[in-house]
Order: C-alpha cells, then structure tokens, then sequence
C-alpha cells in the first residue's frame, strides 16, 4: 500500500444523501485523519448541499471547485501541487465513473465511496474506470492514511 499524505473527497452527492450516510461518523473521522483533505466541488450547489447537512464547516477553506467533470483531471494536479506532493501521495475517494477516470489519469490512487448502497453493478463501474478498492465505511479512512507512523 503506497504511503497516502493527502485525501481529496469528490464524492459529495454520496456525503450528503440523506440516510444514507451517517454525519457524526464521516465529521469524526475527519477531525481524526492525521493528513491533510479537501473536497471537489463541481458547482455552488455543491456547497449549499453541504450547508444544508451540516457539514460545510469540515471542509470551510478546503473546497475546490472544478469547472466542469473535463476540468477535474487538471484540478487534481493543481491539488497535489497546492499540496506539495506527489499525485501518487494522494487518495481521491470517488463516487462516480468520470471522476475516478480523471483521478486515474492523474496516477492518484482512489478508493470507490457509494454510501452504504453500495451494489456490484456500480462498484464494478468504478473498478473498471480505476477504482483500486471499495471504502464501504468512512472510519476506516483514518486506517489508511495513518500509515506515517511506524509500527
């Protein structure tokens, strides 16, 4: 498993689903991750969404927003680079099949994300567009990217 330094969510429609996810456990486990994260926006509803769950305020002054699903691909270098690491540092968890492609093509590692309605047909989806694993429940984020620690 590579070293992950930094974590790019884009997967906003799966975050803030209603019922679906669970906030205090997706929130907790970003107050716990020991790397830096942010979060891709495609456009200003993106934003409300999060207001409207009550989550804006864990990704406030970390949200990038993409001109377009085409503009992705660069953003996430932009990302890597605003972060000072490598495109390979960094884990994109992904929630749809353009999203995991540009991520692909910009040699992060991504981790598909569907909520807990997760069905093989759309995991198999991201898989084939480079998917390289299912995070089936956001706690266990915090596993793979505190991997900077010894043991």
């Amino acid at each position: 498993m590579p070293k992950i330094k930094a974590v790019i969510f884009d997967c906003i429609d799966t975050l803030v689903k209603p019922g679906e996810n669970s906030k205090s456990e997706i929130t907790k486990t970003l107050k716990k991750l020991p790397v830096p994260y942010c979060i891709v926006t495609n456009d200003g509803t993106d934003i409300e969404k999060l207001q409207q769950v009550g989550m804006y305020e864990c990704f406030k002054g970390r949200i990038f927003e993409a001109p377009g699903i085409n503009g992705k691909k660069n953003l996430f270098n932009e990302i890597s680079k605003n972060m000072q690491l490598k495109p390979q540092e960094c884990l994109v968890i992904e929630d749809n099949i353009d999203g995991t492609k540009n991520a692909s093509k910009s040699e992060m590692k991504i981790l598909a994300y569907l909520g807990h309605k997760t069905t093989f047909v759309n995991y198999f989806d991201l898989r084939v567009a480079g998917a390289w694993g299912l995070l089936d429940e956001m706690e266990f984020l915090w596993f793979l990217t505190n991997n900077n620690k010894t043991r």
